[in-house]
């Protein structure tokens, strides 16, 4: 049998960034909240008909320069797929239909060229942005 499952929804999205120089150093907070204006079709688990709630995701990120070349940066995602003791309000076509908290460490060394390196100098002039 084939589930055809359709979704219209209004997606929002905020969020709050700061960034400083030298070291480079950044934080940000992000919210997005969906909410469902038409769905049709059945759970492809459950075989219950949708039943799609208003979602909230948010994210807390910071970044930190660790010498010249290294960045370490940490990201905290929490998202919300619905009530778990109610399969009609899961979207298995959303993230894995359930539930997330996402915890993500990166570590990043930048290579550049000797002229490069030359070119930003320690004193905060011509510094490249932060990236969150």
């Amino acid at each position: 049998m084939k589930l055809a499952i359709r979704l219209l929804a209004a997606v929002l999205f905020a969020g709050v960034a700061y960034a400083d120089t030298p070291p480079e150093t950044g934080t940000a907070v992000n919210q997005g909240e969906t909410i469902p204006a038409y769905h049709h079709g059945h759970d492809p688990v459950s075989e219950m008909p949708l039943d799609p709630q208003p979602r909230l995701d948010v994210d807390f990120g910071t970044s930190v320069q660790l010498n010249d070349d290294w960045y370490l940066s940490a990201d905290l995602t929490i998202m919300d797929r619905g009530d778990l003791a109610n399969p009609a309000t899961r979207l298995p076509v959303l993230d894995g239909g359930f539930d997330q908290i996402q915890i993500m460490v990166e570590i990043t060394r930048r290579i550049r060229g000797r002229a490069e390196r030359d070119r930003y100098r320690d004193d905060g002039v011509n510094q490249p942005p932060v990236q969150l």
